[in-house]
């Protein structure tokens, strides 16, 4: 594979499709259990699935994506990756993800953009950026961990954002608190996520080194001070600094104990 923009925009956007339909099982046989996009992606669905019964379940997923109901947990789960090159659906008529290189004007390292007339979101992720140092053409299918890491972590920023968006009364849209609401759910699911299962860990970028390591009541502090910190330098791009803090400081302690409560009600 040359190392042109056109193949390096398809290997990031196969990054993307395994950070948002993950197969399950390594190279090397493991069985990770932990992703973030696809979880945020995962709880965007159910949501938009709650609001449309009358339309067919597997509409909500992408051509080349098998749909499996678990009867057990009464859950539908999507088997393969969706068809593509640079560009895929996510949630056809709904999301897509494309990406592509991204100029100066671009503050970060991925943005959300209208696709379409129909109302359909696209997320844009900048390949120039996401793609670190063990990225290498010739080895992509080796899934790079920091190229890999980078661009699931935009994505599952992007696609908690996206759903806040679809959820958030129209009339609070694009304020301040609205910003700050979504930008800490954004925070918690991806710069500042964290998640262990026996032997696995993921832990955002934002969060300190060690961080799996520290007490519990360390631990707690640290992704606090982590989740306020993104929020407020993500709000501050729309808002400022001074009234972003103000936003997030006030909307902080309610939108994780929404996100907590709805967690209780799943379980």
């Amino acid at each position: 594979m040359s190392d042109s923009k056109e193949s390096r925009d398809q290997d990031c956007a196969s990054l993307a499709r395994a950070a948002l339909f993950p197969l399950q099982v390594n190279r090397d046989g493991t069985h990770p259990t932990l992703f973030p996009a696809s979880e945020a992606l995962r709880k965007m669905r159910d949501d938009i699935m709650a609001k449309n019964p009358d339309r067919a379940p597997s509409s909500f997923f992408p051509r080349g994506v098998v749909v499996v109901r678990d009867l057990a947990h009464d859950t539908l789960y999507g088997h393969g990756q969706p068809d593509g090159d640079s560009r895929f659906d996510i949630i056809p008529r709904m999301l897509s993800a494309r990406c592509t290189e991204c100029g100066d004007e671009v503050p970060g390292n991925s943005f959300v953009q209208n696709h379409g007339d129909v109302g359909e979101k696209e997320i844009v992720l900048c390949t120039n950026r996401l793609l670190k140092r063990d990225y290498a053409p010739e080895k992509i299918l080796d899934l790079p961990p920091k190229s890999l890491a980078a661009v699931e972590e935009a994505l599952a920023h992007e696609v908690t954002r996206v759903a806040d968006q679809l959820n958030f009364d129209r009339e609070h849209r694009g304020t301040c608190e609205e910003l700050a609401f979504s930008e800490i759910r954004a925070a918690a699911a991806a710069e500042c996520y964290f998640g262990k299962h026996e032997r696995e860990i993921k832990r955002g970028s934002s969060l300190p080194t060690g961080y799996s390591l520290f007490p519990t009541s360390l631990q707690t502090w640290a992704r606090a001070r982590c989740i306020r910190s993104v929020a407020v330098k993500a709000t501050a791009n729309s808002f400022g600094k001074v009234d972003s803090a103000r936003c997030v400081n006030e909307a902080f302690d309610q939108t994780l104990e929404a996100e907590q409560a709805q967690k209780e009600i799943k379980r």
